[in-house]
């Protein structure tokens, strides 16, 4: 778990310095928030990948097979290598305070987190099931 805490750890710090600065403005503090859920996102994702890495407690207290811990480390290392610049980009856009109807470019960013995570797990799950991986 230790392992897991580094970047997050990192995100979280730049997070509550952009919250805490003297000269605040809404951009930082709303950049601040934001950073802080993608500090918990990228937590899970770690988290994950260090559950299933090789002598890691899925394998040495659970006895997951290679099979199943092999897929789950290369879907956390796809979700983390694309899906996260994604929900940052979603991030960085929520935090940036526009007028009504001028949030385009968060729902494009938004709509394609969703779409990898709709391609990402339906697989894996049917793939798991099937054991045709």
């Amino acid at each position: 778990m230790l392992l897991s805490i580094t970047w997050p750890a990192f995100t979280l710090f730049i997070a509550l310095r952009l919250l805490t600065a003297a000269e605040a403005t809404d951009l930082t503090r709303g950049l601040g928030n934001n950073l802080t859920h993608v500090a918990g996102i990228l937590w899970i994702l770690d988290f994950t990948r260090q559950l299933v890495r090789v002598d890691g407690l899925a394998e040495a207290h659970f006895s997951w097979s290679e099979r199943v811990r092999r897929r789950i480390r290369v879907w956390t290392r796809r979700l983390t290598l694309v899906g996260l610049p994604f929900v940052v980009v979603v991030a960085l856009l929520n935090a940036h305070i526009t007028p009504t109807g001028t949030d385009a470019w968060e729902r494009v960013a938004f709509v394609l987190v969703q779409l990898l995570l709709a391609v990402a797990l339906p697989a894996e799950t049917c793939c798991i099931r099937s054991r045709a991986c």
